[in-house]
């Protein structure tokens, strides 16, 4: 059975797909906002697990346990939609 995409194709993908510009800044930039979120939500969770049920800090720790994990949500959807997998193939 003979390949979907002939071989000079391929090369032209890739080729594209290398010289995007703005693909790799931003694929470069999104992981350390995700890992910054994460670790926020860390330490927000660690607080919201010190503190009393009800209390203030226990509120507002958990409003930014909830907007971190959000800001991971949406980070972690232009990661996978960013990654290409053309290679592999």
């Amino acid at each position: 059975m003979t390949d979907a995409v002939s071989p000079d194709t391929r090369s032209r993908i890739m080729a594209r797909v290398k010289s995007e510009g703005r693909k790799p800044e931003m694929y470069a930039l999104l992981p350390r906002i995700h890992i910054l979120a994460g670790f926020c939500c860390l330490l927000t969770a660690f607080c919201a697990m010190l503190t009393r049920k009800g209390q203030a800090w226990q509120v507002y720790s958990g409003r930014g346990f909830f907007w971190g994990m959000l800001v991971i949500f949406i980070t972690a959807l232009p990661m996978i939609l960013l990654r290409t997998n053309l290679a592999n193939r």
